[in-house]
């Protein structure tokens, strides 16, 4: 279940105030999700085009029309005050949550957010490869003060999905519900 701060408001101002503190990089492009061969129906890797993060630690990574979305959880809550923490992990793994959203329409709108205004999910399915690495700053006093990354290398949902290589940075870990 995405997670959904209070401080939607805040979160957006920020984000038209700081241009460039969210970057998404990826590989091959292809349109849609489809397990008709590798990648996509095209044979192409999917490209996750667009992402962001908040809470402790929650990323979204999506393609250009929202109609497809992975989304990353953890908990890091507890990571140390002095330094980043880094994180590797191998899917499947307990400590990490990946799961592939699809449907019509911008899925992206109701991620890290308490206002409910877009389409909800008609597909969900957990990934079943990749390797995700996470690297968050410590926490910070207030909303939007920890820097994050989600790299995500051989994504491969149940469906045989596979996508091409995610990268996304935020200043959002660490905004959540309520403060």
């Amino acid at each position: 279940m995405p997670v959904r701060p209070a401080l939607l408001p805040a979160v957006l101002a920020l984000g038209l105030l700081l241009p460039g503190c969210v970057s998404v990089t990826a590989g091959n492009s292809a349109p849609a999700v489809g397990a008709s061969g590798p990648g996509g129906p095209s044979g192409r890797d999917v490209e996750l085009v667009r992402g962001d993060a908040c809470a402790e630690v929650f990323f979204w990574a999506a393609s250009d029309d929202g109609e497809v979305v992975v989304t990353v959880s953890a908990d890091l809550a507890d990571r140390p005050a002095a330094g980043p923490s880094e994180s590797t992990y191998e899917l499947p793994d307990p400590e990490v949550t990946v799961t592939v959203l699809t449907g019509p329409g911008d899925l992206t709108q109701d991620l890290c957010t308490d206002v409910l205004v877009g389409p909800e999910p008609t597909g969900r399915q957990e990934a079943v490869a990749g390797t995700v690495h996470l690297t968050v700053d410590p926490p910070g006093e207030a909303c939007g003060s920890s820097d994050g990354r989600l790299r995500i290398g051989g994504l491969v949902a149940e469906d045989g999905t596979a996508f091409a290589p995610v990268d996304v940075s935020s200043v959002l870990v660490g905004c959540n519900v309520g403060g």
